[in-house]
């Protein structure tokens, strides 16, 4: 089989191309016009997009590299200004160098370069004078030696580091005279109380001179003497109950020694027991108060907090207990010498309930309400005899009544009623 193809049919590819690459032209061109109206307005980051897209649609085009190297020196100068004048000196510089990297021989560059290290140079000798007056005076001299690599001949800045190192010395010299006397006490007592005094000494002198202590091994070894003797005395007052002792010795051990995380757990383990033994204080006035429920929940906060004596704290709790059984048994006493054996007798069988044992409260139920019993009999006679006109036969039952239940209030009454019958019938 024969395939015919036009002369037509062949051109149409190659006309196709041609086509898409004066597309490719004409959108290179508005972009490129794009740029160069972004650059002439300072718009360089906006200038450097539109030419690198110019570019990648003409990689070759050196023209467009030039003005895309052009655009991006000029955006690298205005963000290293902009950083000049918002005083960020280390960022102003890095975009004055990264110029220099790219074109070596840029003057203007090497001037805007001079002119941030100096401002940075004066930036870090006004930090030093802030942080020597601070008492950060090491910091201040590190600094300022950075400044003076940059500004050699910075009047102040010599001033100050000659004034700083002035300071050092005499500083070196009080650091000096504490190691002196540390190894003194040290050769000459051997007791804990020399060993604390040595440590002293020597831990101050290590403050004042920094990387110029020069028996760092002593102060560990005293260091490490000092650690022991402080956990041993504060576990030897735990072990006493003795809490305040012991919060105080670990309060006193984090002062030299603040990043030594035991003392901080030590304090407040001895904290928690001290708090709860404040609290089952408390808890004991509560009770002597008449109190119960709030002395109830001190001694449950004080079992919260302590972990040595959370039982005893616990066991409180049975004495707030037997101090609510001693108020429920009163009341029913009370109760009782008002006359009112009904209300006692409900109140007594609440504490039986509660603890059968407690004091006498079985004996009291049991006579109570055998004496109610007979009572309520004694009183139903006493009413019957009244009713039917036998007035003195019911006093006298009323009598055997009150021997049993003096104050029996239903007995008081019909006592009283009769007799006001009596009176009226005399005055009659």
């Amino acid at each position: 089989m024969r395939f015919w193809i036009s002369r037509r049919s062949w051109c149409l590819p190659a006309l196709c191309i041609a086509f898409l690459a004066g597309c490719s032209s004409l959108e290179g061109g508005v972009l490129e016009s794009q740029g160069d109206e972004a650059f002439e307005l300072a718009h360089y980051s906006q200038a450097v997009d539109f030419y690198q897209q110019v570019e990648k649609l003409r990689p070759g085009d050196k023209d467009i590299r030039r003005k895309l190297e052009i655009a991006r020196t000029a955006l690298f100068y205005s963000r290293g200004k902009d950083a000049f004048f918002q005083g960020d000196f280390s960022k102003a510089e890095r975009w004055f160098r990264l110029i220099l990297r790219r074109h070596p021989g840029q003057e203007l560059a090497k001037e805007w370069l001079r002119e941030v290290q100096e401002n940075q140079a004066q930036a870090m000798a006004k930090k030093a004078r802030d942080l020597a007056a601070w008492g950060h005076e090491q910091e201040a001299m590190d600094l300022l030696a950075r400044s003076l690599r940059i500004l050699p001949h910075n009047p102040e800045a010599l001033s100050l580091q000659s004034r700083l190192r002035k300071n050092r010395r005499q500083v070196l010299e009080r650091g000096k005279a504490l190691v002196k006397a540390g190894l003194k006490i040290l050769r000459e007592s051997l007791g804990e109380e020399g060993d604390f005094l040595a440590f002293y000494n020597l831990e101050g002198a290590r403050k004042l001179m920094g990387k110029d202590f020069q028996v760092p091994w002593v102060l560990k070894e005293l260091e490490r003497r000092f650690l022991a003797r402080a956990k041993k005395e504060i576990r030897a007052a735990m072990e006493r109950d003795d809490y305040a002792r012991a919060v105080f010795m670990a309060r006193y051990a984090r002062t030299f020694f603040p990043a030594r995380g035991e003392f901080k757990v030590f304090e407040k383990e001895a904290q928690d027991e001290l708090d709860a033994q404040i609290l089952a204080g408390q808890a004991q006035v509560m009770l002597l108060r008449g109190n119960p429920d709030k002395a109830e929940e001190f001694f449950k906060e004080a079992a919260r907090l302590s972990r040595r004596r959370s039982g005893i704290y616990l066991a409180g709790l049975e004495e707030v207990r037997d101090a609510r059984l001693a108020m429920a048994y009163e009341k029913a006493r009370d109760y009782e010498n008002q006359g009112l054996y009904e209300e006692a007798l409900a109140r007594f069988k609440k504490v039986a309930v509660e603890a059968p044992d407690f004091r006498d409260v079985d004996a009291w139920v049991r006579d109570l309400e055998a004496s109610l019993r007979q009572g309520r009999k004694l009183l139903d006679q006493a009413r019957s005899l009244a009713a039917r006109g036998k007035k003195r036969e019911a006093l006298r039952t009323l009598r055997e009544l009150f021997s049993l239940l003096p104050f029996y209030k239903d007995g008081l009454e019909l006592k009283f009623r009769i007799l006001g019958e009596q009176d009226g019938a005399s005055g009659g």
